[in-house]
């Protein structure tokens, strides 16, 4: 049969490769060598020369995927895509798979599968993906407005640019058509060409027109359809280009303006217009210079524009600029006064060209922004002042942003941030992510929905949380700010953050000492409760029976007087050994620890109870692990293990065989060493809340004292530990001790 499957395989120009994987020896077939260039004599069989075929990059994802085929016992299947190199150097893609086909029991011994040549299949792929990506990031990314519209005249999809040109949200432009937002004047002309395309009488057009901005204005756009069929030549989806023309068509229409009208405009404007010859000399300035620097416009009117410059460099910089882009916006230099100081402005201005299209000077507008950049020092001023205040205080300062569309940043963030996130302003002042991804995992949830109430209800918001910031410790930190509503409908919150680990540590220490200062007093009570109940059975019986002593006068009765005396003496004594035993677990406060070998301890127990109780109708099953070891007090584990065997054994079920189990097993990061029985079993709905007291008893058995369990409680407790019961009357027991 497996010559069967390999002759098919060779036929499908699949290779065939069969793996012994205790001899690591590996058979290839003649078809997987010549996939990569090689003679069917030329490769080794060996495990080593199959993982060498593979390219060095994607070893890892072979290897990965066979231990893992095989870890899981052939429920995760081996199948692979990986490049492997050719004979000839060059890179192949090929599909490897393949599956457990032999084991000895549950050990697998022996791998079959085959290497599929996918080299074409996957080149086709990752150039579609790179077309695909291509094409989204030239629609989303151009520096016009592109769509694509349905044959109806839905708008199917659009980039940010039309978005932003027109207005409009992108789902607001979806549910519109293109007749809902070109002008009235402009539609008809655009279905009309739409309908020749549509009957292939063009293959394309171009219009412009005016479309109909969200806010009631008009945007001017050059427009480039082409129709996009599909296989069977039915239209699929328009491809529209719109280009904003706006400004050109403004352009246009200023410059059909009459010459009046433009020097009446040129004369009364407060900012300042002006005209550079291509020699660089001033030939046209407007009268509202005189307002600037305190120059008369006669002064400036063929002069160098470079002489009126507080600084050459920057004029210097106007004309580069101006020869490279043909025009600037907004471009700051600084102009000289008559009294040798400076004005601030911007420059707008673009090169002209005459009806040739050679270079004829510029013209353009500046204006005074004196005002608006001492405004601007000003606030950096007060910025550089408030950080330098904020660096001196033990916290963060912020301001945190939340928009309507869910999206949270931070505008403004002190220096702290550094020391106490790991992050910079920069790295949240547009998005808060990483501030929420160092939140703790058992935080977020809370500290979210306190962010969302103050965001609704505008209250003051106010959190303690835990942070987790990569290579140190869990921070505890406490957040207070208030919010305000802005026009936007976002909500912009001013606040504090502190690092209050150092006194939520302290809180904890003394939550811990107050927890054990009144674990202590509610043992003294109850120790005390003890001795006194105890103590005072015991003297009542010493007085009555010294009494009874000296009002006797037959020997007889007054020796068995003496009798019932030395009797509660022995009582008296075992009382206070007790008593002593109690004391020694409670005021223990550094237990003592040894590294303890649990399954050797239960052993040496059964032993000694197996001498001691002689009894064949008790078995003890020991699942503890050989070798199994933990840290605790050596005496308490010795202690604790033989109460509760012997406890198995004193109250076993008198109608059947006796069995203990005894097993150990982690919990939650806690280990639990459990002792379960067949025996009597306790009513825990009677007995749960004394079950643990002092002197308690559950069964008529002469040997039970009712201070085993107790002690026992107490040593585990001393360790830290505590003890879980289960019961049922008749059916057993089980104590789950946890020990550390």
């Amino acid at each position: 049969m497996d010559n069967i499957y390999k002759t098919i395989l060779e036929d499908t120009l699949a290779g065939f490769w069969d793996w012994d994987i205790r001899s690591g020896r590996v058979y290839l077939s003649p078809a997987f060598k010549a996939m990569f260039g090689y003679a069917d004599v030329e490769l080794a069989a060996d495990m080593e020369t199959w993982q060498s075929l593979v390219y060095p990059e994607d070893i890892s994802l072979v290897t990965e995927s066979i231990r893992k085929h095989i870890d899981s016992n052939g429920q995760l299947p081996h199948s692979v895509e990986v490049r492997c190199m050719h004979k000839n150097g060059s890179l192949l893609w090929v599909m490897s798979t393949g599956q457990i086909v032999e084991r000895d029991g549950d050990l697998p011994v022996r791998m079959a599968g085959c290497h599929i040549n996918i080299d074409k299949q996957k080149k086709a792929q990752i150039e579609l993906q790179i077309s695909e990506q291509r094409f989204r990031g030239a629609f989303e990314y151009s520096a016009i407005g592109m769509a694509l519209v349905s044959p109806e005249g839905k708008w199917l999809k659009a980039n940010k640019k039309l978005c932003q040109m027109l207005g409009y949200k992108h789902t607001e432009l979806l549910k519109k058509s293109f007749q809902d937002i070109t002008h009235p004047e402009d539609l008809g002309k655009d279905i009309e060409l739409l309908g020749q395309l549509l009957a292939k009488e063009i293959d394309s057009y171009q219009l412009e027109k005016r479309y109909l901005h969200k806010n009631g204005g008009i945007v001017w756009a050059m427009l480039s359809v082409s129709l996009v069929r599909d296989e069977v030549d039915m239209p699929l989806h328009f491809v529209s280009q719109v280009e904003d023309i706006t400004l050109r068509k403004k352009a246009e229409s200023e410059l059909q303006q009459s010459k009046d009208q433009y020097r009446l405009l040129f004369r009364s404007v407060q900012d300042v217009f002006f005209r550079v010859d291509v020699n660089g000399n001033l030939c046209e300035i407007s009268q509202s210079i005189e307002k600037y620097d305190g120059y008369k416009q006669a002064q400036f009117i063929g002069q160098p524009a470079s002489v009126f410059y507080y600084d050459p460099s920057e004029r210097e910089a106007v004309v580069e600029a101006l020869t490279k882009y043909g025009r600037i916006n907004d471009y700051d230099v600084r102009l000289k006064t008559p009294d040798g100081h400076f004005v601030y402005t911007s420059i707008n201005a673009y090169a002209i060209f005459d009806e040739y299209g050679h270079f004829a000077g510029s013209e353009g507008s500046i204006r005074d922004i004196t005002e608006r950049v001492l405004i601007e020092e000003a606030l950096k001023e007060r910025d550089a002042l408030l950080t330098k205040l904020s660096e001196q205080i033990p916290g963060v300062i912020y301001q945190f942003q939340a928009s309507p569309d869910g999206r949270y940043f931070l505008p403004f963030v002190s220096n702290a941030i550094i020391d106490l996130y790991d992050l910079t302003a920069e790295d949240i002042r547009y998005d808060a992510t990483p501030v929420f991804e160092r939140v703790h995992p058992d935080d977020l949830e809370a500290f979210s929905t306190s962010i969302i109430k103050s965001f609704e209800t505008l209250e003051k918001w106010e959190q303690e949380f835990r942070i987790n910031v990569p290579g140190a410790d869990t921070k505890w930190v406490h957040g207070a700010s208030r919010p305000e509503r802005l026009e936007d409908g976002s909500v912009l919150w001013h606040g504090f953050i502190a690092d209050v680990t150092e006194q939520k540590q302290k809180e904890q220490q003394l939550r811990h000492t107050y927890d054990l200062i009144t674990e202590q007093n509610s043992r003294l009570v109850n120790f005390a409760y003890i001795i006194s109940h105890n103590l005072r059975t015991h003297s009542g019986n010493f007085e009555m029976l010294v009494k009874l002593i000296e009002d006797t006068h037959d020997e007889d009765e007054k020796a068995e007087l003496m009798q019932h005396l030395k009797k509660v003496s022995e009582m008296l004594s075992e009382t206070i050994m007790h008593l002593n035993e109690v004391v020694s677990v409670q005021t223990s406060i550094n237990q003592q620890l040894t590294t303890i070998d649990l399954f050797e301890y239960i052993e040496k127990a059964i032993e000694v109870l197996t001498i001691k109780t002689n009894d064949k109708e008790v078995i003890i099953k020991n699942h503890v692990p050989e070798g199994f070891e933990l840290e605790y007090n050596a005496a308490y584990i010795e202690s604790i293990i033989f109460n509760f065997l012997s406890n198995g054994i004193k109250y076993r079920h008198p109608e059947r065989q006796t069995v203990i189990n005894v097993s150990v097993y982690q919990e939650n990061d806690h280990i639990i060493l459990e002792f379960a029985d067949n025996g009597l079993g306790i009513d825990m709905e009677k007995n749960r809340e004394k079950l643990f007291g002092m002197y308690r008893t559950f069964h008529h058995n002469a040997d039970a004292k009712g201070i085993g369990l107790f002690i026992t409680k107490s040593q585990v407790e001393a360790m830290g530990g505590k003890i879980d019961v289960t019961s049922e009357v008749n059916k057993g027991t089980s104590f789950k001790i946890t020990l550390t």
